[in-house]
């Protein structure tokens, strides 16, 4: 179920947004959805359908059902569905969207753009239109029917498309327009994403959703010309592809979770391996204007550090230890952690009683960088972090 909500007056300078709730979502769940965009408890809100405030516990459904039998609407041809408001002030109308009228979310309270294939199922696919219309747009040969979505990522393949259509707009929009799209599919958390959910929107930074074992090999892109605004997406994706059309590419492996994204002023890329990020470096040397390519820790400066997980489950992923460790240390962001290295701990060593946390278990030792403000909490806390019932020592001098 989609929702548009149009802010008022204070709020003019949010974007409208989308939100795509379950069908069996009540008001109070809508409410929790808003909380994070509007920075109002949802216990202080107060949603109204027309002339009287809608109970937390009534369905989104029943009151969809509603709109099309006309029985709560005034006659009045633009009148939203519902209303937020806190008091006497109003905050947003909300309006009931169907698929066919559907647009993708555009979070304005996000720093970061994230640049995401319309649907990854179909795009995977690559059907013979769009692929047409690709190689029509872009000087592409010798490259099979879906080949470039294998070798790219479709999000990499989408975005590449929009940089085709030249449409003449006004320099307003020119300045105002995101390339925001969202993705229909959820791909497979456990595969390449770090996604807390697929059933809500996740506002955190686009590197955040990428694997931490992969985070290491992300590279931030900054455009070198002082004038700019901002990394320069089109001439970066002209320039690849004129090296696909020209030279021997071997393949490359992208994030399917997140391939590309804006964050600030700078463009992110999510490769997957040493090969594909050596690859994108080299290749960034030669786009006009200058462009330079860091790699994820060295951009963000990133501290190296290791300790020890007992492995309680041995299949647990990274992004739901790391998750962990946040819901039991208040304050404590992992969206930065880049782990390079994992090692079982040997009975057998000779300081292994030592660093084992834990001897009902395999104990395994992490190495990895985090951000400065992560190591500071750490310290505060005698360099040890709460995590199930243990406390895992942290070492800086790894």
């Amino acid at each position: 179920m989609l929702l548009k909500a149009n802010f008022y007056e204070d709020h003019l300078s949010k974007k409208p947004i989308i939100l795509e709730l379950r069908n069996s979502a009540t008001i109070y769940d809508l409410k929790v959805e808003l909380q994070k965009i509007v920075n109002i408890n949802a216990d202080r809100q107060e949603i109204s359908s027309m002339t009287k405030q809608v109970d937390n516990f009534e369905k989104l459904s029943a009151l969809f059902r509603r709109r099309q039998l006309s029985e709560d609407r005034p006659d009045v041809d633009d009148a939203p569905d519902m209303t937020l408001h806190k008091s006497d002030i109003l905050i947003c109308d909300l309006n009931f969207y169907n698929g066919d009228e559907a647009e993708y979310p555009e979070y304005a309270d996000s720093q970061e753009t994230i640049l995401d294939g319309h649907s990854l199922s179909s795009l995977a696919s690559t059907s013979s239109a769009a692929f047409g219309f690709l190689k029509d747009c872009l000087p592409i040969v010798a490259y099979e029917q879906g080949s470039l979505v294998t070798m790219l990522g479709p999000q990499l393949v989408n975005f590449a498309g929009s940089c085709c259509k030249q449409e003449p707009k006004c320099e307003a929009e020119s300045e105002d327009e995101d390339d925001n799209f969202s993705i229909d599919e959820c791909p497979d958390p456990a595969k390449d994403c770090c996604n807390r959910g697929c059933d809500r929107p996740d506002n955190r930074p686009a590197y955040a959703r990428i694997l931490p074992e992969n985070r290491q090999f992300c590279l931030m892109i900054t455009n070198q010309d002082p004038e700019a605004e901002a990394a320069d997406e089109r001439a970066i994706m002209r320039h690849f592809f004129n090296l696909f059309e020209n030279c021997k590419v071997n393949n490359l492996e992208f994030s399917k979770c997140t391939s590309m994204a804006k964050v600030c002023v700078n463009l992110m890329i999510a490769c997957r391996d040493d090969t594909t990020a050596d690859w994108v470096t080299s290749a960034v040397e030669g786009v006009c204007p200058p462009h330079s390519c860091l790699p994820f820790i060295e951009f963000f400066r990133l501290i190296r550090a290791s300790f020890v997980l007992p492995l309680i489950v041995p299949e647990k992923t990274l992004c739901s230890i790391f998750e962990l460790l946040e819901l039991q240390n208040c304050g404590l962001s992992t969206d930065k952690w880049a782990v390079v290295e994992r090692k079982m701990l040997c009975p057998s060593d000779c300081d292994y009683d030592e660093k084992a946390v834990s001897s009902l278990c395999d104990n395994e030792e992490i190495v990895l960088y985090l951000d400065a403000d992560s190591k500071e909490l750490i310290l505060e806390q005698c360099s040890q972090l709460k995590y199930c019932f243990w406390r895992l020592r942290f070492d800086f001098c790894c």
